[in-house]
């Protein structure tokens, strides 16, 4: 197992970033000046001293920021969280994922000024990014997206190019990089804001949740359902080359990470976590064979604990907004989305409809409790989402493809998260 000693903005993000994902149950992120983790996926030494000198800098800059607001010096204090801004920016340039979006916008640009076949050769680096990512984090959904780009270049159509070209980048999601870092930013520019409208003490406040439990130690960061998700998807990886004892090797360390959020103090949990243990463990007496029975459960369990972990970083960001009147009722909708993931699965990865239907019952009974505690404000979203998963849960059938609904409804929902 590597180690590196790192010095995040915070454990949530940078052990994210480095692929070891969030501290479960922790209400706000710890500021930590080294913390070292186990990463899913090896960064090189010069991403390492980019990601580490860039997040000392900025701790440095709330921290002044801060000290600024105190002395009611609210320019000087903007200057700081500007200069932070920036180095998000360098953090999120040192991404894998990356490259490839700056490849995607390159192709984008020529369109606005190319002939369409002039710009089919940016495409051939795309490729090759998206071929450099396969081994930690799945690009099938964006290979097929850039397919569709590549046939509307051959038929001079740039408006449709463009559009497969944005839903390649779309499909691009680093979960366990881009949400803990999108969430800290907000709270950045949620302090500018204060700023802006003369709210400094409520500006200080806001970020200092974002820097309360600073401690000068070194800690090791990992959460399991992150590390669990990358194993089973090396399993994936390795069982479609019919490298079995490599398989075996990816679920047992999945398993014992499994089993390890299994023991987590929230119940969902545990409660999923624990299923989950038992899929895993009827699926190592199974490897050993090609099968593509055991290739789809592989599948079924990669994804199921996918959606775990992203609800798990989702509720570190609910600890986050302790400051916002409305956050009482997004707990209860990272819930519902988690039903809804669900479901999707069921449906397509295992073509079970009734396990679908029961998982669209469930989110629906967090959504109704959402509705309850919700603002004027946010009343008539939450309603529009129970109404589109009470008519989604009726038209789940075996002839039917839903994919778009569930589609719109993980959007819907993840945006209204956002605000909250």
């Amino acid at each position: 197992m590597l180690t590196y000693a790192q010095k995040p903005i915070s454990a949530a993000i940078l052990a994210a970033t480095l692929g070891a994902g969030a501290i479960l149950n922790t209400a706000n992120a710890a500021i930590e000046e080294q913390v070292s983790v186990s990463p899913v996926k090896t960064i090189t030494a010069q991403e390492e001293q980019t990601i580490s000198s860039a997040a000392t800098k900025v701790l440095r800059h709330i921290a002044q920021a801060r000290a600024d607001l105190r002395n009611k010096d609210a320019d000087a204090a903007k200057t700081q969280l500007d200069k932070a801004e920036t180095l998000f920016k360098i953090i999120e340039a040192s991404m894998p994922v990356n490259q490839v979006k700056d490849r995607i916008w390159v192709a984008k640009k020529h369109l606005e000024y190319e002939d369409s076949q002039e710009v089919m050769p940016d495409l051939v680096p795309i490729y090759s990014s998206l071929d450099e990512l396969v081994d930690f984090m799945p690009v099938e959904q964006a290979k097929q997206h850039m397919d569709k780009a590549k046939e509307h270049l051959k038929h001079n159509n740039k408006q449709k190019a463009i559009e497969e070209l944005d839903a390649t980048d779309a499909a691009l999601v680093y979960t366990e990089v881009d949400l803990p870092l999108k969430l800290t930013r907000q709270r950045v520019a949620s302090a500018k804001a204060d700023i802006t409208k003369g709210k400094l003490d409520q500006a200080e406040k806001t970020l200092k949740s974002a820097e309360e439990s600073v401690s000068v130690i070194s800690v090791d960061v990992e959460e399991p359902l992150t590390v669990a998700k990358s194993s089973l998807w090396s399993a994936i990886r390795n069982y479609s080359a019919q490298a079995y004892d490599k398989t075996k090797a990816d679920l047992e360390k999945a398993i014992q990470y499994l089993q390890t959020a299994a023991q987590s103090a929230d119940e969902t949990t545990r409660h999923e976590a624990a299923k989950l243990v038992k899929e895993a463990k009827i699926l190592e007496d199974k490897v050993g064979s090609q099968s593509a029975e055991t290739a789809k459960q592989l599948d079924h369990l990669w994804h199921h604990t996918a959606a775990l972990s992203q609800r798990s970083l989702e509720y570190m960001s609910a600890g986050w907004s302790n400051l916002r009147t409305d956050s009482k009722i997004k707990t209860d909708l990272i819930d519902a989305k988690l039903h809804v993931t669900n479901a999707q699965i069921d449906r397509f990865t295992d073509d079970n409809v009734k396990e679908a239907k029961s998982e669209l019952d469930n989110a629906l009974t967090y959504l109704n409790r959402a509705a309850g505690n919700a603002s004027d404000t946010h009343k008539a979203q939450v309603q529009q989402l129970q109404s589109d998963v009470k008519k989604l849960a009726k038209a789940v059938s075996k002839a039917t493809d839903e994919r778009p609904q569930f589609k719109k409804i993980e959007q819907q929902m993840t945006q209204l998260i956002d605000t909250l």
